[in-house]
């Protein structure tokens, strides 16, 4: 199969479902960025937005020395554990959709890698 080919059929399958896979790539990035955001305040008392402003305005280095949580190693290994699983649950929506054609539910695709790809 051609490039273009490949591109046609996708374009094909995705008609009508634009918004089911766009819905479903945005709330996962939505609920990641969340927990992310929470992660940063717990882990240094401030939310990424104010880390990467002030990271890119020189204002302040982000330095390891500025961590409030002794356990914030812990909490980002199994935060980033949760993160791989939700990322998991999309790509295998994605696959199912692609295969089958199904559009489940979006919250529960996202979290289909949590319940063994069933949705």
């Amino acid at each position: 199969m051609t490039r273009a080919e490949l591109k046609s059929d996708a374009r094909d399958q995705l008609r009508g479902n634009w918004l089911w896979a766009v819905g479903l790539s945005f709330v996962a990035w939505f609920i990641i960025y969340v927990i992310n955001d929470i992660v940063s305040f717990a882990e240094t008392g401030n939310d990424l937005v104010y880390r990467s402003v002030t990271t890119i305005s020189g204002d302040e280095i982000y330095n390891e020395a500025y961590r409030v949580n002794p356990f914030s190693g812990i909490i980002s290994f199994v935060v980033n554990i949760f993160v791989i699983m939700l990322l998991w649950g999309v790509a295998y929506t994605i696959l199912r959709f692609r295969d089958s054609g199904d559009t489940p539910n979006i919250l529960k695709g996202i979290f289909s890698g949590f319940t063994g790809g069933r949705f």
